[in-house]
C-alpha cells in the first residue's frame, strides 16, 4: 500500500488482509472532497474501471477500487456460495483495507462512500455497519444484499439499490433490503443485463447523484 499518492491515472495497488493479496486501483485528485471505496470489481473490465475513476476523479473524489478475493479465490470457488457462507471473513477484509488508505495523508478525516456491484454487497454492508463514522453511504449495483442476513437491520447510513429490469427475483431481493432498513430505497434501471453499457452508464450516474447528495459538506 503506497504511504501517500496524488494521481489522476489510476494506480496499482495491493494489500494484504488475513494473509490473503487483495490487488486494486487508487487514484487521487488534486484536492478530493471525499472518497469512494469500490468492491466487487472482479468482474469488471479495466477499461470500466478506468473510466469509473475518471469519473469520480473529475467529481473530486478519490477512488480506491480492489477484489475482495484473490485471483486464486475467483477461479477456485463456487462464487456465489463462497460469498454467502464467508459474509463475515470478507467483510473483515473490506474493513482492513478501508482503514488501511483511510490513513493516507490525504484522506484522513474525509466521509467515504462504497460502491458495491454483485456478490460483494453483503459483505459490503456488513463492513460498513462496522464503519459507521468513515462510511457514509452506499450504492449497491445488482447486488446481493441478503448476503448480510440479520445485519441489514443495523446498517443507519443511506444506500440505494440499482437493478435492471431483466432479473426480478433480483429486484425483490433488493426492494426487500431496502424496505428493512431506514434511510434506504431501491430503484430498477429500465432495460436489459448490467452488461448493457448504456445500463451500466445510467447505474454510474445514478450513483453519481447519490454521492452528491450524500457525501456534500453539509450533509
Amino acid at each position: 500500500m503506497p504511504d501517500s499518492v496524488r494521481s489522476l491515472m489510476p494506480l496499482p495497488v495491493k494489500t494484504r488482509c488475513s494473509g490473503r493479496i487483495l490487488e486494486g486501483l487508487y487514484s487521487v485528485p488534486e484536492i478530493p472532497s471525499a472518497w469512494i471505496i469500490a468492491l466487487g470489481c472482479e468482474n469488471q473490465p479495466r477499461i470500466r474501471l478506468e473510466h469509473l475513476h475518471q469519473t469520480l476523479n473529475d467529481d473530486g473524489y478519490a477512488c480506491l477500487s480492489f477484489q475482495v478475493l484473490e485471483t486464486r479465490e475467483i477461479w477456485d470457488s463456487e462464487a456465489s456460495e463462497f460469498y454467502r457462507t464467508n459474509a463475515d471473513e470478507i467483510a473483515e477484509r473490506i474493513f482492513a483495507t478501508t482503514e488501511r488508505f483511510g490513513h493516507l495523508p490525504e484522506l484522513i478525516g474525509m466521509k467515504a462512500g462504497m460502491l458495491v456491484w454483485g456478490l460483494a454487497a453483503g459483505a459490503a454492508l456488513v463492513a460498513a455497519a462496522r464503519m459507521p463514522d468513515t462510511i457514509h453511504t452506499a450504492v449497491v449495483c445488482e447486488g446481493r444484499p441478503d448476503f448480510a442476513g440479520r445485519c441489514l437491520k443495523r446498517i443507519e447510513i443511506p444506500v440505494i439499490f440499482l437493478t435492471t429490469a431483466h432479473d426480478q427475483p433480483l429486484c425483490r431481493a433488493n426492494s426487500e433490503a431496502a424496505a428493512s432498513m431506514k434511510k434506504s430505497r431501491a430503484l430498477q434501471i429500465k432495460g436489459g443485463s448490467q452488461l448493457d453499457p448504456g445500463n451500466c452508464q445510467e447505474m454510474l450516474d445514478e450513483a453519481e447523484d447519490w454521492f452528491h447528495k450524500h457525501l456534500s459538506l453539509t450533509s
